[in-house]
């Protein structure tokens, strides 16, 4: 390949992923999340929203069918990208929220939050794999802040 060519596989890489990045900008998923009770929908890409905490207490004795979910409203997301839920503490990685509906529903029981995390704070963060695996293959993966949890 002459320098043209690799000029021009490189331009048209870079625009396939603005266009890729432009497009999740434009369809917004929303979040509908639930923490022992409390609820909340979230709009991701929006750069606007208010960052939720949810507040979790070691001290409180929680029944099994409390739990931590987290459901994705948006069905054109839901089509065409993979996404994964994780919980970080001070930008290192702790734990998976497992999926219980693929690309749909992600839930923990607060149980087992409370039993895994020591009291602080921690981030939720999802990530977005396009599921077309020519695009995957293009684009590097970033990952967006959900919200807070709080272990008291």
């Amino acid at each position: 390949m002459n320098q043209r060519q690799i000029g021009v596989v490189i331009l048209l890489l870079c625009s396939m992923q603005f266009n890729f990045l432009l497009a999740q900008d434009e369809d917004s998923p929303v979040l509908h999340i639930v923490c022992d009770g409390v609820q909340q929908d979230i709009t991701l890409y929006n750069e606007d929203k208010a960052t939720a905490e949810f507040k979790l207490s070691n001290k409180k004795i929680y029944s099994s069918t409390s739990i931590f979910e987290i459901s994705n409203l948006s069905k054109t997301d839901i089509a065409s990208q993979n996404r994964s839920f994780f919980i970080y503490k001070d930008d290192t990685w702790v734990m998976d929220i497992p999926s219980t509906k693929k690309n749909k529903v992600f839930c923990i029981k607060s149980t087992e939050i409370i039993k895994k995390l020591q009291p602080g704070m921690y981030e939720v963060y999802t990530i977005a794999i396009p599921s077309d695996p020519e695009i995957a293959k293009l684009v590097k993966p970033g990952r967006v802040k959900v919200c807070s949890i709080i272990i008291e």
